[in-house]
């Protein structure tokens, strides 16, 4: 319709969208968009735990068989997960509530961290095994 305008964004990975409505021809859509995102985005995105003392304490492999502790030592964060075959060298922040430790032959092990609320730690997934936060 002449002298009106509007546009759709959709985020279907977040699952949001919004719907942007102007009574003229002549409108940026992309500032406000912008804009608009940058006010709404951010609350719908996971923070990642970037803390160090958050990821330490014990973890108990689901089911209760084994448990293994992640510690800090000289503000590094350190794993007891097959501490007597692995290197004794410390993990590493490998992206979004990850963690990486050098494993077998110099292979990387990723450490993944599941939150609740809060950004708290949950639980962790290493070599497709789920172990508890106690």
């Amino acid at each position: 319709m002449l002298g009106a305008r509007c546009e759709i964004v959709l985020n279907p990975d977040l699952k949001i969208g919004w719907v942007v409505l102007v009574n003229t021809t002549d409108f940026q859509f992309n500032r406000i968009n912008d804009y608009i995102a940058g006010l709404v985005v951010p609350q719908y995105i996971e923070k990642p735990v970037t803390e160090p003392e958050k990821y330490v304490g014990t973890y108990t492999l689901e089911g209760g068989y084994d448990s293994l502790k992640i510690y800090l030592k000289d503000g590094r964060l350190y794993s007891t997960y097959l501490e007597k075959v692995l290197p004794d060298l410390p993990l590493s922040f490998s992206g979004s509530n990850s963690l990486k430790a050098v494993g077998y032959d110099g292979h990387a092990m990723e450490y993944q961290f599941t939150t609740g609320p809060g950004s708290a730690i949950k639980a962790l997934t290493l070599n497709q095994l789920m172990w508890i936060k106690q």
